[in-house]
């Protein structure tokens, strides 16, 4: 799940930095999809993404769903939460933060189950 994050925020960072699109232009709509879709750091973020499908099938052959699933959603929303905040300047409230503590409480539960 690491590479899936990678991917999704390599691609934020190109997204960050173009800036909102207008859904209403076309052009604009059009510009905006190329040059992202052509940008290398989001190439490299598709292809993390890909290897992080890889992954997850291997995952799967070794791991229960009902612990892999919980698990990968889990770090996904950690690693990205906190990129969020860090990378981008998002704003930190107290329901991120519960909602982390709650993220981790639910990663320790799952361990004892092993």
């Amino acid at each position: 799940m690491i590479l899936n994050s990678l991917g999704a925020i390599a691609i934020k960072s190109v997204v960050h930095r173009s800036g909102a699109i207008d859904p209403g232009s076309a052009r604009g709509l059009a510009g905006f999809v190329t040059s992202t879709l052509l940008s290398p750091t989001v190439i490299a973020g598709l292809a993390a993404i890909g290897l992080s499908a890889c992954a997850w099938i291997i995952a799967l052959s070794r791991l229960p769903l009902s612990i892999a699933y919980p698990v990968a959603v889990a770090l996904n929303c950690l690693i990205v939460i906190s990129a969020g905040l860090f990378l981008y300047g998002e704003a930190a409230t107290w329901n991120k933060f519960a909602g982390i503590a709650l993220l981790l409480a639910s990663l320790v539960l799952l361990s004892l189950e092993r």
